[in-house]
């Protein structure tokens, strides 16, 4: 299993900080949070009308938010979100459903990873 968050990255990111002199790694979580809380909205209206093209668009987007930050399993389920077959549109919306709702367990788990790692609180 993959773990949530890759904290070679966390420690790489607070380093640049450091000799930054700033909070780079506070910064980059509140940006992440922001953006991917708004993703998440847009696609599940997605979900909902099942717009294929925009769920790969946000499933992309969202997966290399992820990425930058190190929340590998986070960006291992946006992966699958993209890479989700459309050979039937009804299997698809219950599959990409079921996705989502493994998404939003993923998120709010690595988001407590990430304020153990960072010492920062995430807002809602």
């Amino acid at each position: 299993m993959t773990q949530l968050i890759d904290r070679e990255s966390i420690a790489s990111i607070k380093k640049i900080g450091e000799i930054r002199n700033k909070d780079l790694l506070g910064e980059m979580l509140h940006i992440f949070n922001a953006q991917f809380n708004q993703c998440l909205g847009e696609l599940n209206n997605s979900i909902q009308v099942a717009d294929s093209d925009n769920i790969k668009y946000l499933a992309h987007k969202m997966k290399g938010s992820c990425k930058s930050i190190g929340a590998e399993a986070l960006a291992n389920k946006c992966l699958e979100m993209e890479n989700l077959d459309l050979a039937d549109e009804l299997s698809y919306k219950k599959n990409m459903e079921a996705l989502y709702t493994q998404v939003e367990k993923t998120y709010e788990s690595t988001k407590e990873e990430l304020e153990i790692a960072s010492g920062a609180v995430l807002a809602e």
